[in-house]
């Protein structure tokens, strides 16, 4: 397991992961993946600022398509109906 933070990183084992934490430090595994973030992370507002415009293009996008598949939607319906009734 490995402790990094900034440019220090640092071999540990599993009862060393609790004080590196509490120090700030990412945890990953010994095949590279993230096991656990520090949890004193901050994001940089230009960081936040991006996923927030993303986020309001993305639901923009979808209010869209929700609303084009109930139009499509209400018409089947009403063809069902219409045939059901013949």
């Amino acid at each position: 397991m490995r402790a990094v933070k900034e440019n220090k990183e640092y071999f540990i084992d599993d009862s060393q992961k609790g004080f590196y934490l509490t120090q700030g430090f990412d945890i990953y595994g010994d095949d590279g993946e993230l096991v656990e973030a520090a949890p004193g992370k901050t994001v940089s507002y230009d960081e936040y600022a991006a996923l927030q415009a993303k986020l309001e293009e993305l639901e923009a996008e979808l209010q869209k398509a929700q609303t084009q598949g109930k139009g499509k939607g209400k018409n089947k319906d009403e063809e069902a109906v219409e045939d059901g009734g013949n």
